[in-house]
């Protein structure tokens, strides 16, 4: 009964981003850290993105700014009746599941062969490339995950009626085009390769399958922590 009640909590939208708050704190701090002493990397397009709303409004600006939004989030997603099953041990136990998650993926694509890390050559190592990883984490998942998998979910299934297996399949494989492509975009950006193209687009089937079956959290931390890993290894 625990489990059941932990599957079901943390795949919930507004506990979703509740778990998601930690990360969101640490990364949103660490990149202003960056900025301040001049070495944000700018790797891909959300990079691009934060490092000009930061140049606009300050450090302190796009904290609050990020703040306030996720307030607004977590208030529009707030159950409609009361959950108060919920315990303080499902973070770590999602910490964990997301760990299992990400070694599993990447020893999964290390084994495809020498090749298969090639696709890390965008990803900058040591702090700066674990704070990155956070925010791939984050806003990745929110971009392709929550507005472009779910909206195309909400049109293919709810609207024109598919059946949900088809739906998925249509918005996973749509979401995760356009995961791959954004990889390319930046100062610090990858080379496009169509080996590069569909690794990551195995990626971005492999974070929709995640977050489908186990919501936003689960999603948001098994990306960050795969991608910390592979920062990590760079750095090695």
């Amino acid at each position: 009964m625990a489990v059941k009640r932990y599957l079901r909590y943390t795949h919930h939208p507004y506990y979703g981003f509740l778990l998601s708050i930690p990360l969101i704190i640490i990364y949103e701090a660490g990149i202003i850290y960056l900025h301040k002493y001049s070495s944000l990397i700018v790797r891909n397009l959300f990079d691009v993105v934060t490092k000009k709303m930061i140049v606009w409004v300050g450090g302190l600006g796009f904290f609050m700014i990020s703040v306030a939004l996720l307030l607004g989030v977590i208030f529009l997603l707030r159950p409609k009746k009361d959950m108060l099953l919920f315990h303080g041990w499902y973070f770590i136990a999602l910490i964990m599941e997301a760990t299992a998650y990400a070694m599993f993926y990447l020893g999964a694509m290390t084994h495809l062969g020498p090749y298969a890390m090639s696709s890390a050559t965008d990803y900058t190592s040591g702090f700066s490339g674990v704070i990155l990883s956070f925010g791939a984490g984050i806003y990745e998942e929110l971009m392709f995950r929550v507005v472009v998998f779910g909206l195309l979910m909400l049109i293919m299934h709810r609207i024109f009626g598919l059946r949900r297996f088809i739906s998925f399949l249509f918005a996973a494989s749509v979401s995760s085009v356009f995961f791959s492509l954004v990889h390319y975009w930046g100062n610090a950006a990858d080379t496009f390769t169509a080996y590069t193209f569909w690794f990551r687009f195995a990626g971005g089937m492999f974070f929709s399958i995640i977050y489908f079956f186990r919501g936003f959290a689960a999603s948001v931390y098994t990306h960050a922590l795969y991608d910390v890993l592979i920062a990590l290894a760079v750095s090695v």
